[in-house]
């Protein structure tokens, strides 16, 4: 499909969402009348009352205007879809950034903790007994960040839904 037709379609689907009633009627009721069987959906006594349906729909020839309906499902259905797979990747990503946050705290903690019992045992603040652990100590402190940092870049570089460059982008 045309990529302007194919907005067009976006388009009136946004603006269906928000000024749709849809009802399906039996007998005067309103009553549920949806059946789906592999990939195939079926909607008995469907009744859409929709001004902006009409105009769309009043627009084509009517032998176009069952393809019509059928493409607006379709392209519906694809954006939820896309809608949803968005929101749950933000979710993740927030999660691991929150786990990636506390890890970082508490990394963060552990040279100064060692740093300070080596201290007590030892005995020496700055004596030579203790400046190659503490030189350890910080190597050992700047390489977790590093690592951690690396973790965060990979994150939003190479997870991203939102970047086309990243492979969960990609992928959707």
């Amino acid at each position: 499909m045309e990529g302007g037709k194919e907005a067009r379609y976006v388009a009136f689907l946004q603006q269906f969402t928000r000024t749709t009633k849809i009802m399906v009627l039996t007998n005067g009721t309103k009553s549920s009348n949806i059946q789906v069987n592999n990939n195939r959906v079926s909607i008995q006594n469907l009744e859409i009352t929709s001004k902006d349906a009409a105009e769309y729909l009043l627009q084509m020839a009517p032998e176009d205007r069952l393809q019509a309906v059928t493409r607006i499902f379709e392209v519906g259905t694809y954006c939820l879809q896309r809608t949803q797979n968005s929101q749950d990747l933000d979710f993740v990503k927030r999660q691991i950034q929150a786990l990636l946050a506390d890890v970082a705290a508490v990394v963060g903690a552990v040279p100064q903790t060692v740093e300070a019992e080596l201290i007590k045992k030892i005995g020496a603040s700055d004596g030579q007994v203790l400046a190659p652990i503490q030189a350890q100590v910080k190597l050992t402190s700047t390489v977790i960040k590093n690592q951690l940092d690396d973790v965060k870049n990979l994150i939003a570089r190479d997870i991203d839904p939102f970047k086309e460059s990243s492979i969960i982008g990609s992928a959707i």
